[in-house]
Parts: structure tokens; sequence; C-alpha cells
């Protein structure tokens, strides 16, 4: 649980080092010195960073699930049952 959660900081870094790296190749274009390729590789690296993220959180909470189910906190069948009066 804890390395995912390390993992969440190191995606979010790594989207703002993204963010900024599109914002920049966004002005170089803009002011003649930049190419569209340049641009194309920020928004990709952008995109790609977004994703780590999602798969990061995702990671994160099944090894909470995983850690709970361990510690006995959480079962299948409690997690299915039908609650009385549904």
């Amino acid at each position: 649980v804890q390395s995912s959660e390390v993992l969440i900081g190191v995606s979010k870094k790594r989207i703002n080092a993204a963010q900024e790296a599109l914002r920049l190749s966004r002005l170089r274009l803009e002011n003649g010195v930049g190419i569209n390729t340049e641009l194309l590789n920020a928004q990709s690296q952008f995109a790609s960073s977004q994703f780590s993220e999602i798969e990061a959180i995702a990671n994160f909470n099944i090894a909470q699930a995983e850690l709970l189910h361990s510690l006995g906190l959480i079962s299948i069948d409690a997690l299915t049952k039908k609650v009385k009066g549904s």
C-alpha cells in the first residue's frame, strides 16, 4: 500500500512536468521557434503521464483492498451479502 501511495505522488510530479513541457512547446510553436512534432510529443507525454496516474490510483485501491482482506476486515461474502430490507 505504501509503495503504491508513493507511486501516486511520483505520477502527480510527472503530470506537472509534462504539463509544463506542453505549455512551453505550445509557446515555442506560437512564437515560430518550435515544430509540430515537438508539440505532438509533449501532448503524448502528458497523456501518458495522466494514464500513469490513473493506473497508480487503481493499483493503490487494489493494494488497500488486498490488505484489508488479508487482515480479515473484509471478505467477498461480507461485500456481496444482501442487506436486510433491500
